[in-house]
């Protein structure tokens, strides 16, 4: 008699259920990569006020069962997308079996698609699409791995929802609200988007130097470009594409420092200013820097051993 070790596993999974009061709806069609929708009742029996809103918890499971030593699974890379992307905590369990004809797994495993797997995830959809449009996600795939921080222990419906609870901190709420945010963040860490801007004279490639230190005046540009990235992935097309234009750029003051100003037969005078350094070098890759103050502005190029003046009249 040939008896099918999945449902089996299913089998135990829904008596684990059924055991701790856990109510767990079976998919009727598996097309977005989870078994079981379950619900946790909230437990109110302490009586707090801050008891009063807490929603039941829910999460989903897709159970994995076999009769292998392995503590890995090849799983789609679109299965694992719509868990990722899933706002609930969503979980695989892998149960191990001795033989068919058991009825309790010798081993069990639960693992979290928490942010570690959602950024691993996210970063290799990105990856697949960049390189293809038009690819079948269904047909790639990625290793789940079950390690010994992942065994439910004991090996029973206890175990099994001491677990759950665990790896959602006690909170499904919470966890769920974490998740959002964190899919909403992850990948624009280095930025959202690349800008290239392209300078063909002279007199472009100075003003873009006068813009890295402060001065807000318009800079002509013969072309530029943006496109959006996420995991330091640019788009394959531009956002943005553009010949000739201006940009303004804005740079906030860099550090207080105080001057001194002395002379033969006077009184040192003192000034607190701003000091801005370009980080563009300019001929002899001498860096441009600049001191801005209340009663005078002054732009000095090492470069060209030149230093400019511009008083600041106030009444």
């Amino acid at each position: 008699m040939h008896v099918d070790i999945g449902d089996v596993g299913e089998d135990v999974f829904q008596k684990w259920c059924s055991s701790v009061g856990l109510n767990a709806h079976k998919a009727q069609r598996d097309r977005y990569g989870w078994d079981y929708y379950v619900e946790m009742a909230v437990s109110r029996t302490t009586g707090s006020a801050y008891d009063l809103h807490k929603g039941n918890g829910a999460f989903k499971v897709q159970v994995k069962s076999t009769k292998s030593r392995s503590t890995s699974v090849q799983v789609e890379l679109s299965n694992l997308l719509a868990l990722a992307t899933d706002p609930l905590p969503t979980f695989y369990l892998l149960l191990q079996f001795d033989s068919a004809l058991e009825n309790e797994p010798h081993s069990a495993y639960l693992v979290c698609l928490d942010n570690r797997w959602v950024e691993k995830i996210l970063r290799r959809v990105r990856e697949v699409t960049i390189q293809d449009a038009d690819a079948k996600l269904n047909r790639k795939k990625i290793s789940v791995s079950f390690g010994k921080c992942d065994l439910i222990s004991p090996v029973n419906a206890h175990g099994f929802m001491a677990k759950i609870l665990e790896l959602v901190d006690g909170d499904f709420s919470a966890f769920s609200k974490q998740k959002q945010g964190y899919l909403s963040e992850v990948g624009f860490e280095d930025g959202a988007a690349e800008i290239r801007i392209q300078l063909e004279t002279k007199e472009q490639q100075e003003q873009f130097i006068l813009g890295t230190l402060g001065y807000r005046e318009p800079i002509s540009v013969a072309s530029f470009q943006a496109w959006e990235k996420r995991f330091g992935i640019r788009d394959l097309l531009p956002t943005i594409d553009s010949t000739q234009g201006t940009i303004e750029l804005i740079v906030g003051d860099q550090r207080a420092v105080r001057i001194m100003l002395a002379g033969q037969g006077m009184e040192p005078l003192f000034f607190n200013m701003q000091l801005y350094i370009s980080p563009i070098p300019s001929a002899g890759q001498y860096l441009p820097f600049r001191l801005r103050g209340r009663y005078f502005d002054v732009l000095i190029d090492p470069a060209k051993k030149n230093i400019k003046v511009t008083p600041e009249i106030e009444p």
